[in-house]
């Protein structure tokens, strides 16, 4: 799986991602009509935020220029907008290769890796956090103290904080985002193209991503999971479990509203051409709009 990000950060950060297959691609940001024009000076306006240079956005190094619907047509013959921001230090990453980049690293720091291990409970104490873990191949149960731990264990982080006796812990939410790939050998785009984002919503729209090797993917759309998706069953607990399946499987009946909004900017998008390929479940602490992130320490939020 192919991710895209900002590679002015990417060069100097330091973090392994220039030991992996990744590709400097540029995205475009369209708005196909008039009234998403204001949305996207708003975008504009967040990138220059620390500086004010004609065509170059300061803001963590992203270089942001307005394009006119005759450049974007010269750059993208298929994509229709009225106007769009391009920005030409985006590109994409081999996800796996990144993730192992940074395992390398951390290895060599003196780091273990314990995969299939399960949080089962614990405490924070005074002197530090002990847990209580269990091995899934085994089922053998062993207990672990350290000073500091850091609870980034996703869909069920507000879980794990509950197990730690925690206050103050957030409800989660759930959206499951799916993808639908462009079949039939069909490559319309070379850069990543992605719609205005529609205000006060939890997503970014259906945008159009290409992977390392030219495939091209549409979404992720937005779908809110009831908080039972199984009987006793909460998202979590499913999606953990080897009936993740249901969490994380595409319903077909979605292509419709695909059609709809890649349409919007590639008006030719061929009837029958989409396929569903595969879905993630984004935690989020609130519904529409979604808050996505809270920094908190033993339970009382930083800020």
């Amino acid at each position: 799986m192919e991710h895209d990000l900002s590679l002015d950060t990417v060069d100097h950060g330091g973090t392994g991602l220039h030991r992996g297959p990744r590709g400097l691609c540029g995205k475009l940001v369209v708005a196909t009509s008039e009234a998403q024009v204001a949305q996207l000076r708003v975008l504009e306006a967040k990138a220059r935020r620390m500086g004010d240079f004609p065509d170059v956005a300061a803001a963590n190094g992203v270089r942001l220029q307005r394009k006119s619907p005759a450049e974007v047509k010269e750059m993208e013959p298929e994509v229709h907008c009225v106007e769009a921001l391009y920005s030409p230090r985006t590109g994409i990453v081999d996800s796996h290769g990144f993730m192992q980049a940074l395992l390398t690293d951390a290895e060599a720091r003196g780091t273990t890796l314990a995969l299939r291990t399960r949080v089962r409970g614990g405490r924070v104490y005074d002197a530090g956090v002990l847990l209580e873990l269990e091995s899934v191949d085994s089922g053998d149960f062993f207990f672990l103290e350290a000073q500091e731990v850091v609870n980034c264990c996703g869909l069920a982080a507000p879980r794990v904080a509950q197990m730690l006796g925690m206050e103050e812990i957030p409800r989660a939410y759930f959206c499951r985002g799916s993808y639908y790939a462009l079949q039939g050998g069909l490559k319309p785009f070379s850069r990543l193209i992605y719609p205005v984002p529609e205000p006060q919503t939890s997503g970014l729209g259906v945008h159009a991503t290409v992977d390392l090797q030219g495939q091209v993917r549409f979404g992720p759309d937005v779908e809110w999971l009831p908080n039972e998706i199984r009987p006793g069953k909460e998202v979590d607990e499913v999606a953990y479990s080897p009936q993740q399946a249901i969490a994380y499987e595409v319903d077909t009946n979605r292509s419709k509203s695909f059609y709809s909004e890649v349409r919007r900017y590639w008006p030719q998008l061929p009837e029958g051409s989409l396929v569903a390929d595969y879905a993630g479940v984004r935690p989020k602490l609130s519904g529409e709009p979604a808050a996505d992130f809270q920094v908190a320490r033993y339970g009382k939020p930083l800020g």
